[in-house]
């Protein structure tokens, strides 16, 4: 009775419904105005964090006005035509942080993103395998040398794009032996000229410019101060000191051209230019470069961040001091056993190999040929000496 009693009470249990874990209170419209105006325009937050926000705003007015698990799923779903896993998440995590700062600010309850799982983004590297032989092909569909500067900074120094074009004629230090390459400052938005923050505090660095890539930078700075056209169709003149003043057309028309050359080099979407990124990235780790080295070369928070995004393109390294003093000590003078001796291998069990003897070796003469020494040659060419002497083969000496 008492079993039966205890089952009775599961015969009534049902699934909790999609509606129960909706949101309440203020439309995520209504709600996502109320969370920029007093969380995130406060003074000291990022810019980039606010304009990644704002278009996690855009594309969240796809959702209803209370939406549940099941809606976000459905609208993250929508988002992998347009962006990626990374992407994606992101924008869920902007969705999932509106609810909880409502909640902070009793305007809502529940928080639908939060209850869907996170998508966890694995790197994809892209590097060029054959770079020895597409560097050269890649250089020919430069149409100056600045383009390819442009490129010499990616694939020597790891720059990212927008790195790259942030870049003034003042971040080359030309002065002293070595040439530096300061990177402090980024431009995201290539149709835009101005400057913004570094991606993190890891991304500022002071790079060595190596002896391709100041072949390259060379001719560009002395060219000095490029020209670009900026207004209403182009047509007023601006001298600017960026070392790149490229817009997205011009980028977009240059990658066209390097597919052209290089079909399998650069993968399609945003992450094109980090193949040269990549590239270098993996020729560090075949130089027995660490993942520390890396990071800092490529400007990571985190060495962790270097060993997720390259482990497996190249695999895990091991340092060789791992395998040491596991083999036995080698004698000097004296082969290890079983090892291969000049003229061909020996057995295991064979024991030293025979003392050789200094003589030279005998002269080899053909068939029916009679070896005389040089002694007994010389005799015979004093008593007859019209007569032909065969070859002579040297008189062995006598060992002590």
């Amino acid at each position: 009775m008492g079993r039966r009693a205890s089952v009775v009470p599961l015969l009534g249990w049902r699934p909790a419904g999609a509606a129960e874990h909706a949101a309440k209170g203020l439309p995520l419209g209504e709600l996502w105005e109320a969370v920029t105006r007093y969380v995130w325009n406060r003074p000291g937050v990022p810019r980039k964090s606010a304009a990644n926000r704002r278009r996690s705003g855009e594309l969240a007015r796809a959702l209803p006005d209370h939406p549940t698990p099941a809606d976000v799923v459905a609208w993250m779903c929508s988002l992998d035509s347009q962006f990626g896993p990374g992407t994606v998440e992101n924008h869920r995590k902007a969705v999932m942080a509106v609810y909880r700062y409502g909640a902070d600010l009793g305007l809502s309850s529940g928080n639908p993103a939060a209850l869907v799982p996170a998508r966890r983004s694995q790197p994809d590297p892209r590097p060029i395998v054959n770079i020895a032989e597409v560097w050269p092909l890649l250089l020919d569909a430069c149409r100056d040398g600045r383009e390819a500067a442009f490129l010499g900074v990616m694939r020597y120094a790891g720059l990212r794009r927008g790195e790259a074009l942030g870049l003034d004629l003042d971040d080359v230090v030309t002065s002293g032996r070595d040439w530096r390459l300061n990177v402090v400052r980024q431009r995201p938005d290539p149709n835009r000229l101005g400057h913004t923050p570094p991606k993190s505090p890891a991304a500022c660095r002071e790079l060595p410019v190596r002896a391709p890539l100041r072949e390259l930078l060379a001719p560009v700075l002395a060219a000095g101060r490029p020209t670009v056209r900026v207004g209403m169709g182009g047509g007023d003149l601006l001298t600017v000191s960026l070392l790149f003043p490229y817009r997205e057309q011009d980028l977009k028309d240059l990658i066209d051209r390097l597919r052209e050359r290089a079909p399998l080099s650069f993968p399609a979407g945003k992450k094109a230019w980090h193949a040269l990124r990549d590239t270098l990235a993996v020729e560090m780790r075949r130089q027995g470069k660490t993942f520390s080295e890396a990071a800092e070369v490529l400007g990571h928070s985190s060495e962790y961040v270097t060993r997720t995004s390259y482990m497996g393109v190249h695999g895990v390294a091991v340092h060789p001091s791992t395998l040491s003093g596991l083999d036995p000590p080698v004698r000097r003078g004296r082969a290890p056993p079983g090892a291969a001796q000049k003229g061909g291998a020996r057995p295991v069990n064979a024991g030293p190999a025979p003392r050789r003897s200094r003589q030279s070796s005998p002269t080899i003469t053909k068939e029916n040929t009679t070896c005389i020494t040089p002694s007994q040659k010389r005799a015979i060419q004093r008593a007859l000496p019209g007569l032909s002497v065969g070859p002579v083969v040297a008189k062995p000496r006598r060992r002590p």
